[in-house]
C-alpha cells in the first residue's frame, strides 16, 4: 500500500504563509475558511508533485492521510493525483517552526486543458488554446512527448505562469487524440485582458473568450475585468478559435482555489 505522503517541491515560489488558525466552534473565514479545523498554525504552499513519499515545502513535511483533495474543483482520492501536477496544499501546525503537518487540502487544477494548435520541438514549446507551453526535461510528460504529440491532441498543462504569460510546465499530459462531443472539457486559468463589454469577450493569453451565457462566479464587480485571474470551462469545442465559455470563475491570487473553497 502506497503511503498517505506525497513529495512537492517548491522550487521557486514557496507560497508557504504563516497564519493564526481560529478555534472556537464558529466556521473559518477569509481566504483560509472552512478547509482546515482546529488550532494551530496554517501553512499554505504550492508546488509540483515530484514523487510519492512526503510533501516538503519550506522544510516542513505534511501528512496528507486525511486531507480533502481535488482535481479541477472535483472531489477526488489522493490515488489520482499524479507526478508533476502543481497543487495547493493547506495545512497546520501544532508548534510554530515544527518540520511537520497536516494537510487539510491538496488541490489540484490545471492551468490550460484544450487543444494543441502548434509545436515547436525545436524551442521546446507548444501552443494549446492559444497558451504558449514551454516544457524542458524537468516536464513530466504523461501519455504523450513534445515529439509524438500532435496538433488537434486534447493535452492538459500544469505550471507557474511566467511574467510574459508563458506556462513553464511541470507536467502535461495526453487526454484524447481529438475533442469528443460529450466527454472533452476544455479549461483555462490566467489573467483577463481585452476586456469588451459590448462584445462580452476578453483574452487570455491568445485565445479569445466570448462569455455570453455563461455562468459568472466570484468576479469582483459581476463581470470580467482587466487584470482579475479566472478560470473559464465549457464542454463545447472550439468555435472560429474562440473558447464559448460555459463558467468564467475569479481565483484568489496566487492560489489555484476558487474565493471561498
Amino acid at each position: 500500500m502506497r503511503r498517505s505522503r506525497l513529495r512537492t517541491a517548491i522550487a521557486v515560489a514557496a507560497l508557504a504563509a504563516l497564519h493564526p488558525a481560529c478555534g472556537g466552534g464558529g466556521a473559518g473565514g477569509g481566504l483560509f475558511g472552512g478547509g482546515i479545523g482546529g488550532t494551530g498554525i496554517v501553512k499554505v504552499a504550492q508546488g509540483p508533485i515530484t514523487a510519492f513519499g512526503s510533501i516538503f515545502v519550506g522544510g516542513v513535511e505534511y501528512e496528507t492521510g486525511t486531507a480533502q483533495v481535488t482535481i479541477n474543483g472535483t472531489p477526488a482520492s489522493e490515488a489520482e493525483l499524479r507526478e508533476g501536477m502543481r497543487v495547493d496544499v493547506r495545512g497546520t501546525q501544532t508548534v510554530s517552526g515544527a518540520t511537520t503537518a497536516v494537510a487539510g487540502t491538496v488541490a489540484f487544477r490545471s492551468d490550460v486543458g484544450g487543444p494543441v494548435q502548434s509545436v515547436n520541438v525545436a524551442a521546446s514549446s507548444l501552443v494549446v488554446m492559444g497558451q504558449t507551453v514551454q516544457v524542458d526535461g524537468l516536464t513530466v510528460f504523461d501519455g504523450t512527448t513534445l515529439a509524438t504529440v500532435a496538433v488537434g491532441n486534447i493535452v492538459e498543462a500544469s505550471g507557474p505562469r511566467s511574467a510574459a504569460g508563458v506556462i513553464r510546465a511541470s507536467r502535461v499530459e495526453l487526454k484524447s487524440a481529438a475533442f469528443v462531443p460529450g466527454a472533452t472539457r476544455l479549461r483555462v486559468r490566467g489573467t483577463v485582458a481585452g476586456v469588451n463589454l459590448a462584445a462580452q469577450t476578453f483574452t487570455i493569453g491568445a485565445l479569445t473568450v466570448r462569455y455570453a451565457g455563461a455562468m459568472l462566479q466570484d468576479l469582483p464587480g459581476g463581470a470580467p475585468a482587466n487584470g482579475i485571474f479566472v478560470e473559464v470551462a465549457t464542454s463545447q469545442n472550439l468555435v472560429g478559435g474562440a473558447l464559448i465559455a460555459a463558467t468564467v470563475e475569479g481565483e484568489a491570487t496566487g492560489l489555484g482555489l476558487a474565493d471561498g473553497e
